[in-house]
This record gives structure tokens, C-alpha cells and sequence, in this order.
């Protein structure tokens, strides 16, 4: 993490800044884990579920989303409106 943070943190892209600053405070509790004297499944589990790391997580999920190209021609899918009146019915 402290690569990618470290790839990041400069970048004129707010959203990578973003991501550069969740990975800082997802590597500070990882940290904060590792100096334990105990682990055990408990505080492990509490890790996973921090926000912290979830952060990172999604923010690198949408974020190689947005940079994957699309691998065909067919448009994505747009969601649906319920509101609109369906000239079919």
C-alpha cells in the first residue's frame, strides 16, 4: 500500500490523491495490527470490517472500473427509470 500511496499522492486527479490518503490510514491500522502481541480472529475480523480499509477497497474497485476499457462495442447498461411511461404498454 505504501507504493501505491506513494504513486498516488502527488497526482493532479483528486479521486488518486483520494486513494493515496485511504491507503495512509488503512496502512496506519494494518500497522497498528501487526504490533500486537496477540492476533487473533477477533481483532482480524475488526480489521476487515474497519472503514478504513473498505475504503481502499472500493475506491480501488471504482477506480480500475473507470480506467478499464470496455472489452466490446455493445453500450453499457444504463439504469432503468421507473418513472418513465413505457410506450410498449
Amino acid at each position: 500500500m505504501v507504493q501505491l500511496s506513494d504513486s498516488l499522492i502527488n497526482r493532479s486527479e483528486p479521486f488518486e490523491r483520494l486513494i493515496a490518503e485511504e491507503c495512509r490510514k488503512a496502512e496506519t491500522a494494518i500497522a497498528f495490527l501487526l504490533r500486537q502481541e496477540r492476533i487473533g480472529s477477533a481483532i482480524v475480523d475488526n480489521l476487515n470490517a474497519s472503514i478504513q480499509l473498505r475504503a481502499v477497497l472500493a475506491d480501488l474497485f471504482l477506480y480500475g472500473e473507470a480506467l478499464e476499457p470496455s472489452t466490446d462495442d455493445t453500450p453499457c447498461p444504463t439504469a432503468h427509470d421507473a418513472t418513465e411511461v413505457s410506450s410498449d404498454a
